[in-house]
């Protein structure tokens, strides 16, 4: 096996940063989650990031090097944001740090050199994090405090300890002027960030309080016109939420008369109630398709305009968990899921020349009510899958550049994978032959 040098950086304070090397041991792990084990400081990384005796071999590889592991977190990695240009990765963890991963170039032949660099530290777990549009701030989310941090002084330039709960998600409006905060109690506030009297002191008297959900929020994701976002509950609920901002530019509100003080959102339209948890969610940059994956091994796509239930994607087999769908503009339309078979899938959700779907008895009875509302049922269309790795991939995020893919492991591993080997040539021409 080839050993394959990753050197990292790590420091306490975010200056000077120290380079060490990780060694994760395989053989040492018993039982068969087979988790990397040891951050061992030496001078030579190998990837043991795939099982042993795997059997899927189309990745197959000497050196392994469509995959790296970097030490990272210690415990589990809570989220990844990546920055448009994919050079700068920000990862948070259950040890109160978030890192900044500077690569230093690209991933072909090549390792990647990357330099990580502390620009956060707590004793508390940082629950979630979100990287502004413009790439110039970045929002924390620890219980019950809200920060955000700008990330050219790398300092906290807004903070927020007046929420009462646990705050579980955090997504910025396509302004970088709001700050939505998802709550374990199923609220959701909206932090407006505006310079304006009060709003850079630490209160509650600006946050508009949006009711009405009843488990813990998973995701908040704005619409691109920034009118609207749209919230996803672990339950298995999904509701779209009209801004307050949005109410007022149309003349149906006025933040300045005496029964609009109360700021609490109005309109709400309840689109999804699943009967199963939602595993993630996705929504495209069109804003036009928003995908729900349900712990029942389907993949739900909705169409936002008319908010109609489209088409629903049969992964069971996969149990898939994670999704995202590829910003680099050579695999623009790829789909790339994570599930509880411990490997990655490479798909893409409308084929041409679709084959018609035959469904097993199984499947065809408990996908009735589904095909009773017209909803039609496909299978994905798989370009190629990974070999199985020693544990899910989680937290899967990309850039528009480098071709790189990021995910993390729940021993604080933080994992690139090479686009360009997970998808070769072949399989990319069988793509733009099968795919839309």
């Amino acid at each position: 096996m080839t050993l394959i040098i990753s050197p990292l950086a790590f420091a306490i304070e975010p200056l000077p940063v120290k380079e060490v090397a990780t060694v994760v041991d395989f053989e040492s792990k018993s039982g068969e989650d087979n988790s990397f084990v040891s951050h061992s400081p030496v001078s030579n990384d190998t990837t043991y990031a795939i099982k042993k005796n795997t059997e899927l071999n189309s990745l197959k590889d000497d050196n392994i090097s469509w995959v790296l592991s970097h030490a990272a977190h210690i415990g589990r990695i809570t989220a990844i944001e990546v920055c448009r240009s994919g050079d700068r990765v920000f990862t948070s963890g259950m040890d109160g740090k978030i890192y900044q991963h500077l690569l230093r170039e690209d991933f072909g032949d090549k390792r990647p050199n990357v330099l990580s660099e502390i620009i956060y530290e707590s004793e508390q777990p940082i629950l979630s994090l979100a990287l502004s549009p413009d790439n110039n701030y970045l929002a924390v989310a620890q219980y019950s405090l809200a920060l955000v941090i700008d990330l050219e002084t790398k300092e906290v330039v807004r903070t927020l300890s007046q929420v009462s709960g646990r705050i579980t998600a955090v997504a910025w409006d396509p302004r970088s002027e709001l700050l939505a905060l998802g709550l374990a109690n199923g609220k959701v506030y909206i932090w407006p960030l505006e310079s304006r009297k009060n709003y850079k002191e630490d209160t509650k008297v600006p946050l508009e309080e949006y009711r009405g959900g009843v488990s813990s929020i998973l995701s908040i994701v704005f619409h691109p016109a920034g009118r609207a976002f749209i919230v996803a509950e672990r339950g298995g609920t999904v509701s779209l939420w009209r801004l307050l901002r949005t109410e007022q530019e149309m003349g149906l509100w006025d933040r300045n008369a005496l029964v609009d003080q109360d700021l609490i959102g109005r309109k709400r339209v309840v689109f999804a109630q699943l009967r199963t948890r939602i595993e993630d969610v996705w929504l495209d940059v069109s804003g036009q398709n928003y995908y729900v994956i349900g712990a029942d091994g389907l993949i739900y796509r909705w169409k936002l305009r008319g908010l109609k239930l489209s088409d629903v994607y049969v992964f069971s087999k996969e149990l898939p968990l994670n999704m995202v769908r590829l910003n680099d503009r050579a695999f623009r339309g790829v789909f790339v899921l994570s599930g509880r078979k411990h490997r990655l899938t490479m798909w893409c959700p409308q084929p041409k020349n679709e084959i018609p779907l035959k469904l097993t008895l199984e499947e065809s009875l408990s996908l009735a009510p589904l095909l009773a509302r017209g909803v039609t049922i496909r299978r994905p269309t798989i370009i190629s899958q990974s070999e199985v790795l020693t544990s899910v991939a989680d937290n899967l995020s990309s850039g528009l550049g480098k071709g790189l893919l990021w995910a993390s492991q729940k021993t604080g591993n933080l994992l690139s994978f090479d686009i360009r080997k997970l998808i070769n040539l072949e399989q990319l021409a069988n793509y733009r032959k099968l795919c839309h």
